[in-house]
């Protein structure tokens, strides 16, 4: 998964990484509650600056994004692989409905992160 972004960025880029699920409406108390728990796991992961839980009002369907900031495409990458987020992951699995789809990005905003077209 890594590969291709780790291509284009450099390991000292600051990312964000947009996590989109769509989530059963019946169990949306639940996976707010698990996402909060996991957003505090993952604030002590090295590389981690923060995140948002967002829900969509318009779509039909309950979309939730979470944008989490990075240090560093290693450090994500580092904790797309580890075993606390699979742990945590699983258990948002069956509250949802397919696969995580996740979009990471990166700031024009700061020059060192001009990616080449």
């Amino acid at each position: 998964y890594m590969g291709g972004i780790l291509e284009y960025t450099q390991y000292s880029m600051t990312i964000r990484v947009l996590s989109r699920r769509l989530v059963h409406p019946e169990t949306r108390d639940q996976f707010v509650q698990i996402i909060n728990s996991l957003k505090e796991v993952a604030s002590y992961y090295p590389g981690f600056s923060g995140c948002e839980h967002f829900r969509s009002l318009t779509a039909k369907d309950e979309v939730h994004v979470v944008m989490s900031t990075w240090r560093s495409a290693r450090d994500w990458e580092h904790w797309l692989q580890s075993p606390t987020r699979k742990d945590w992951t699983d258990k948002l699995t069956p509250l949802q409905s397919g696969e995580v789809d996740h979009t990471v990005l990166v700031s024009f905003n700061e020059p060192e992160n001009h990616v080449p077209a």
